[in-house]
């Protein structure tokens, strides 16, 4: 994915059949998180989130990984200290077995996925036209491959003559979906709003459930934030089903509610705890290997800052009721040519207080709007 650019690589091994497993694994996903200032922020999260009730989470642990290099033939080659990984399960039917979940069940990871319906990409194995390389376009297939339920269930969230809050009660787990959404925005996990989550839904049952994927982007610091409209509701105000269940009101109190609720477990109590046990395991790995070539922070430093994260859930919290007051975002489409006369368009704001909204337009000849 977009770690493979970066200057130290993330591995996936996969052991042989008839190789012994290791602790029960037999695909070792090793990440390096070499985007995370940290190195720590996705086991951080997964550890919060087995304290949640009904979340499901990722089983994960650090890992200090050695490679010796025989690949030239030479047979006395020592090993090289690589520094800190993560490892993180696969989520695959051992996963689900692993986890009491249905092994049959449906397992989807996204990868460029809006709740759109995406005809030309997502249609049923019976049909002729379909593509296995187009479908996982958009969503990578990880469990059964029968895609008609979960395209039942897009086309009921793309029909607007059906009741949002309707087609939540048959096709989703509510609590799951609103649990969901409050871990990413109080982790200020930006990048899951079309990739990094999963979905399952079991064999026999009509609803799906969102799970937690890849969380070493979040926590960032100041500098690294993005604008405001691509944080707390905004940032998933471009997938199809968080537009249409928001504009109901209720939907926002109950994602207050359950904001608060989640607060409860992800705070600076248990941040801390989770803190003062990894930092020792962790210090002797990151300044005693090549990490130290390329950390941010001198050894007292980053001790500073990694404690520093542990204020900002609360932060973030703030931030998302601060956002309830301001307009969501729109969305500017591909301007026209008609009879030499440009024709722009774009989509209409939302503001929950029903306020009254305006739009300046300014137009440039240069990208840096100084004409």
């Amino acid at each position: 994915q977009s770690s493979r650019n970066a200057q130290k690589k993330s591995y996936k091994i996969k052991l042989f059949d008839s190789t012994e497993r290791w602790d029960d694994f037999r695909i070792l996903n090793l990440n390096k998180h070499y985007s995370d200032r940290f190195r720590i922020i996705n086991k951080f999260s997964y550890d919060l989130f087995e304290k949640i009730p009904d979340f499901v989470s990722f089983r994960t642990r650090f890992v200090h990984l050695y490679i010796k290099d025989l690949s030239g033939g030479a047979s006395k080659t020592s090993y090289e200290d690589y520094g800190l990984f993560t490892f993180i399960e696969q989520p695959n039917k051992q996963f689900l077995k692993q986890h009491n979940l249905d092994i049959n069940g449906h397992l989807y990871k996204a990868e460029f996925f809006e709740f759109f319906r995406y005809e030309d990409n997502l249609k049923s194995k019976d049909d002729l036209t379909f593509s296995e390389s187009s479908f996982e376009e958009i969503l990578e297939v990880m469990g059964n491959d029968n895609h008609d339920k979960l395209l039942e269930m897009l086309d009921a969230v793309n029909n607007y003559n059906l009741n949002i809050d309707d087609v939540i009660e048959q096709y989703f787990d509510k609590d799951n979906l609103l649990t969901w959404l409050s871990v990413n925005i109080l982790l200020d996990n930006i990048d899951t709003n079309s990739r990094n989550f999963i979905l399952y839904s079991p064999l026999n049952s009509d609803k799906w459930f969102f799970l937690p994927w890849d969380y070493d982007g979040s926590l960032k610091n100041e500098s690294q934030r993005r604008s405001t409209w691509q944080k707390n509701i905004s940032n998933y105000w471009g997938m199809v089903i968080f537009n249409r269940m928001f504009k109901n009101p209720e939907n926002i109190d109950a994602l207050s509610r359950k904001m608060e609720e989640i607060s409860q477990i992800i705070n600076k109590e248990n941040s801390k705890k989770l803190i003062d046990n990894y930092y020792p395991q962790i210090r002797q790995i990151l300044y005693n290997s090549s990490d130290t070539e390329d950390m941010d922070y001198s050894e007292e430093d980053y001790k500073d800052n990694l404690y520093g994260i542990i204020n900002m859930m609360e932060n973030n919290k703030n931030d998302y009721y601060h956002s309830l007051e301001t307009p969501m975002p729109f969305f500017l489409g591909t301007p026209t040519l008609d009879n030499d006369e440009y024709y722009f368009n774009w989509t209409s704001s939302y503001d929950f207080q029903g306020d009254e909204l305006n739009y300046t337009f300014i137009l440039s000849t240069d990208y840096n709007f100084k004409n």
